[in-house]
Parts: C-alpha cells; structure tokens; sequence
C-alpha cells in the first residue's frame, strides 16, 4: 500500500531478492522518521500469515522487553500492527546505515553471534507469565520427531555430503535426548543467522 496509517511508501525492496514471502518496503512519516514494514496478501490466511503474525507478537513483546536489558543488541522496536483481512501489516523501527554481519570476518561474526545468543538467555528471565504462554515451546523431544525429516531433506539436497551427515547422526539425537533430560526454558531465535543480523551505528 502507498499509505499505512501516517506513514508514506519511501521506497520498495526487492523481497524476492532476499528470498521473503511477504513484500517489504520503508515508509516515512512527515517528519521525516523511516519505518520497515512487511506486509501479507492473500484471499485466505496461509502459513506466511500466520508466520508474520507471529512476528508481530513477538515483536511487541521484546519491544517492551528487551530495551531494558543491554545496548550491545538490539531488536528493532515494535511500531504497529494491522490486520484488513486480505491484507496484514506489521512495521518495525528501520535500522539504516548498518552493515550485514555475514560480510563481517569469521571471528566478528562468531563473536555477534554469541552475543545475540548471551542477549536471548539474558530477556528469558524477564519475561512475563503471560508473555511466556504466547511463546511456542520446543524441546529436544519436538527436534527428535523432526529431525528425520530434515535429514531425509538433506540427502536429497545434498547428497554428496551424505558421509557428513550420516557422522552428525548421532551428536544430533545425543544432543536431542540430553537436551530433553536437562531442560532450561528459554527463548530460541529459530532463524538466528548471521544473513539476518545487522551491524548498527552506535546512537
């Protein structure tokens, strides 16, 4: 859309590019202040709704928060959220100037990445009872069922690494079944890459 609430369409990304379901683009208000917003289309709500709903969610959760917790990561804030029934919008604050982690060096982005996991355990604790019942909740034992059939997937993608993955085997369903024993609820970015990680300006 070319108006969402006071905002204005700035400019388009190419969402096919960066291989997204939904289409992406920044929006700006009079004064001047760049929203990111992603938006659904469709006659009936598939799984990329429901996904981007779920975003949303979560977004509005970890607005409120993770900014009380530490400057080193940022999640970008929580803007709004509209549902027109053939249309879904959600808009988060637009992070501009800021690097892609994955063209950092190995070390840098080992390094963010280990922070962004050390910030995730860190808001766990913060979070609300009823903001915790709103969060899907995965144990070893979910990773044990599924795990079949990622692997399956992997064999016909890959199969010249088939050697590679029949030697993860078994670290894999140890780590599952350890994991299921020793459980410690916390929050788990499923998507947590550095492809979708930025490095910002400081403030």
């Amino acid at each position: 859309p070319k108006i969402i609430n006071q905002y204005q369409l700035y400019r388009e990304i190419d969402a096919k590019g960066l291989n997204k379901p939904h289409r992406i683009g920044v929006y700006q208000d009079k004064r001047g202040k760049k929203t990111l917003a992603k938006v659904w289309y469709g006659k009936e709500k598939d799984f990329d709704y429901y996904a981007l709903l779920n975003e949303a969610l979560m977004s509005k959760i970890l607005s409120q928060v993770g900014k009380k917790k530490t400057n080193l990561v940022h999640i970008p804030r929580y803007v709004l959220s509209q549902d027109t029934g053939n249309t879904f919008v959600l808009m988060t604050e637009y992070i501009p100037h800021a690097k892609e982690v994955r063209t950092l060096s190995c070390e840098r982005q080992k390094e963010l990445y280990i922070n962004a996991l050390k910030y995730l355990a860190g808001i766990s604790s913060s979070l609300k009872k009823s903001e915790i019942q709103t969060v899907p909740r995965r144990t070893g034992k979910d990773f044990l069922f599924l795990y079949p059939f990622l692997l399956g997937i992997a064999f016909l993608r890959r199969p010249a690494n088939a050697l590679s993955l029949i030697r993860g085997i078994f670290p894999v369903v140890y780590a599952c079944v350890y994991a299921s024993k020793h459980f410690l609820p916390g929050l788990v970015h499923r998507d947590l890459h550095t492809h979708n990680m930025l490095l910002a300006q400081k403030k």
